[in-house]
């Protein structure tokens, strides 16, 4: 019969830790984080600093008020304010005054 040799020795496989996989998933996360905050930050900074033809700087205010109605113990009023340009000699309208 052959013989078994008892000297040997069994080294265990190294085992990877799961912080080594955190840590790469933490750096890919923060990296990518910041690369959008990049683009982001220069995007809305640019977007409210110029005014639309749509949102005028300069003009008239007109306000409407409906006054206030009352039902039961309840009060209610409405107002709608509206901004004209400067150089519209438009009349504010009945019950409007301009603010």
């Amino acid at each position: 019969m052959a013989s078994v040799s008892t000297d040997t020795t069994v080294s265990p496989q190294p085992v990877r830790t799961h912080r080594r996989r955190w840590a790469w998933i933490t750096i890919a996360t923060v990296g990518l984080l910041s690369a959008s905050t990049l683009v982001a930050v220069p995007a809305i900074a640019d977007s409210g600093a110029t005014p639309t033809h749509d949102t005028p700087g300069t003009g008239r205010v007109i306000v409407c008020d409906s006054g206030v109605e009352t039902k039961g113990d309840i009060e209610m009023s409405a107002a709608t304010v509206t901004r004209v340009a400067e150089d519209d000699a438009t009349p504010a309208p009945e019950g409007c005054q301009e603010g």
